[in-house]
């Protein structure tokens, strides 16, 4: 937990205490059987237990600090404030909350953040208490908005978010070789504009700010708030002022969903097709609540909370999901060089990576399923005890408690994973480890949770850390930066609900897959310089520079020489020894094969005509077509003019 906070406990606590004996005497006054409460640490006034937490500011550590220090204790019981807390670290504890009793633990906790954030008469799928409404949502969420099949609809967006990414990569790879990428930032962007786009489609015109109104709400969302931990104390919430930024950042989103919502509604009145595959969510949920059907009516609010809750649940937690995975690979060569022959091998320099490639990716899957072991996203699941108190294995649960289960320790208990439950070994899920799946079936492994309030789209997630590593890990390889060890990879993690890295990861990319193209490119890269190098037909002299032999000693650029030959020998054939103009037209179509295997904004976004106008490539294209022909037009007229002289004999005729 962060020190300033703890700092403002430890004051508003001499403000609070006279009113905590009060209120302590008369709950003593009413009697009331005595409850057996799960082990913990001791507690003082106001505070309860949260000078334990002083100096760890990962709260999912310190739990998992306190419970082995009070004999690996599978529930606990701490208080945070003036809030009872019980802590699940163990399977047995989290079946008995997540699955056999998840009725009695089905809601969560308020958050005042969050009540500020969603609408006033609307609550979202992460938010909403659990009863009628939240089991509306929660179906209209399996059913329509994260299926396998709506999923699957959606593969042309990752797909082309990832090709993004690449470009983005390697076009920062090509600007400075010494130049370390950020590939927190890379990935970080690619999953925000892959979720807006399945959520608000392809022409939503404020995307930029809306992306960026949901980085002021996460940075908000998910970090501590006081006023929780003091949730009847009026002074804490206005000491931490975050309800009040709450509220403002709510009133720009809704006007941004505002403004998404009318663009929607123009384009269903201009467009006569009703695909349902081509749906974004905005879509979907604008057809529910046109249909209507819902015991409970799906409002304008409604609709904007889903959208703003999946767009928090969504994009952080899958960029650190990437980030962890790059990180634990490059702090294991051996396990990153496996992954990347097992996807060499099977693609076999094909140029791009689609989901059709992913089935059979058994080493990448194994990586995948390893990080969420060691780096669960969301290391704790937070829930709340209901309208009774209950029992959870042997121990008394207060009403209204809330419960936290250690997903981040269960995942890396010894007493099921080994001596080497720390350590990064994706083979572990081979030897007899391969029938655990974190679907929510095996306690053992929970980063998505499990039971009633299970994250809905883990299918929506694993396709895009699947598709996305998948392509870099083929395309490029990675190397650190230099001085920096595999071993000395950092790995802090960075504090709040969702837990990442606390800085980005940097490394250098090499440009690997398809080594065909990039031969080719070489060639083609070099051919642009030929113009100064031809002297006649002679054979020899384009393997000179200026006419004269490379001087001794001096080393010889091979891979230009080899470019040179390789395109002369390839004209000679073509257009003769003595086409006068041949230097302008090895140059043009350089240019020209450029333009066709280079990179094309235009080609990602077909239906933008900005995006064709941004890149200017048919422009360019065109231009060379033309010059191009006049070229030819010019060897036409110089072989004719050729053949007349010679009265139509030629001894070695040309492909002209």
């Amino acid at each position: 937990m962060d020190m300033p906070v703890l700092y403002s406990c430890l004051f508003l606590a001499l403000l609070l205490l006279p009113l905590v004996i009060l209120k302590a005497r008369k709950a003593n006054g009413h009697g009331g059987a005595v409850q057996r409460l799960p082990p913990g640490p001791w507690r003082l006034p106001v505070i309860g237990s949260l000078l334990h937490l002083l100096g760890n500011p990962h709260v999912h550590r310190a739990m998992a600090d306190l419970a082995r220090r009070h004999g690996d204790a599978p529930l606990m019981y701490l208080k945070l404030g003036e809030v009872p807390v019980v802590v699940a670290s163990s399977p047995d504890a989290a079946r008995e909350i997540l699955v056999t009793r998840s009725a009695s633990f089905a809601s969560r906790p308020e958050r005042r953040a969050l009540r500020a954030l969603i609408s006033d008469d609307g609550a979202g799928l992460a938010s909403a208490p659990y009863g009628a409404h939240w089991r509306q949502l929660r179906r209209t969420c399996v059913l329509e908005l994260l299926s396998a099949r709506r999923v699957r609809s959606l593969r042309r967006v990752r797909e082309q978010e990832v090709a993004r990414l690449l470009a983005a990569v390697a076009g920062a790879a090509g600007d400075d070789v010494a130049a370390a990428v950020n590939v927190s930032e890379r990935a970080d962007v690619m999953v925000a504009e892959a979720t807006v786009r399945a959520m608000m489609g392809d022409g939503f015109e404020r995307r930029g700010e809306y992306l960026d109104g949901i980085a002021e709400v996460r940075e908000l969302f998910l970090g501590f708030d006081l006023g929780d931990l003091f949730p009847s104390s009026r002074l804490a919430g206005f000491v931490c002022g975050t309800a009040r930024r709450a509220e403002a950042i709510r009133r720009k989103m809704f006007e941004l969903m505002d403004c998404a919502i009318g663009q929607h509604q123009e384009q269903q009145i201009r467009s006569a097709t009703d695909d349902d595959d081509e749906e974004d969510f905005l879509e979907v949920l604008l057809r529910l609540q046109r249909e209507g059907g819902y015991e409970i009516p799906l409002t304008m609010a409604g609709v904007k909370d889903i959208i703003l809750d999946l767009f928090l649940a969504g994009t952080e937690t899958t960029t650190a999901t990437i980030q962890w995975a790059m990180s634990e690979l490059m702090r294991n060569p051996r396990v990153l060089h496996k992954v990347q022959a097992e996807l060499r091998d099977k693609l076999q320099g094909r140029w791009t990576v689609t989901d059709d490639d992913l089935p059979g990716l058994h080493c990448l899957k194994l990586v995948i399923k390893e990080t969420l072991r060691l780096h669960p996203a969301a290391p704790m699941l937070i829930r709340e005890c209901g309208e009774e108190a209950c029992k959870v294995l042997g121990y008394d649960v207060p009403k209204g408690a809330r419960v936290l289960v250690n997903a981040w320790a269960i995942n890396r208990d010894p007493r099921h994973w080994g001596a080497d439950a720390e350590t990064f070994r994706p083979e572990r899920f081979e030897d007899g480890g391969g029938a655990v799946d974190f679907t929510g079936k095996d306690m053992e492994l929970i980063p998505f949770g499990a039971g009633r309030r299970m994250c809905p789209g883990v299918a929506f997630a694993h396709a895009t850390v699947e598709l996305a590593l998948a392509a870099m890990l083929y395309h490029f390889d990675w190397e650190l930066p230099a001085g920096v060890a595999p071993r000395e990879v950092d790995m802090e993690e960075a504090p709040g609900i969702v837990v990442g890295r606390k800085n980005d990861l940097y490394l250098h990319p090499v440009v690997r897959v398809p080594r065909a193209a990039l031969a080719i490119s070489s060639i083609h890269s070099q051919s642009c310089k030929l113009s100064g190098e031809h002297h006649g037909a002679s054979d020899v002299q384009p393997l000179r520079h200026g006419g004269s032999a490379t001087p001794q000693g001096q080393a010889v650029n091979v891979s230009k020489r080899i470019a040179t030959v390789i395109a002369v020998s390839a004209m000679r054939p073509m257009i003769g020894d003595r086409f006068k103009r041949r230097d302008e037209f090895l140059v043009l179509l350089e240019e020209g094969l450029k333009l066709v295997s280079g990179f094309n904004l235009g080609d990602l976004f077909p239906s933008s005509r900005l995006m064709n106008f941004v890149s200017g490539t048919a422009w360019l294209a065109h231009d060379n077509h033309k010059n191009n022909f006049e070229l030819v037009e010019s060897a036409i007229k110089q072989h004719e003019e050729r053949k007349a002289a010679a009265n139509g004999s030629v001894e070695e005729e040309d492909l002209y």
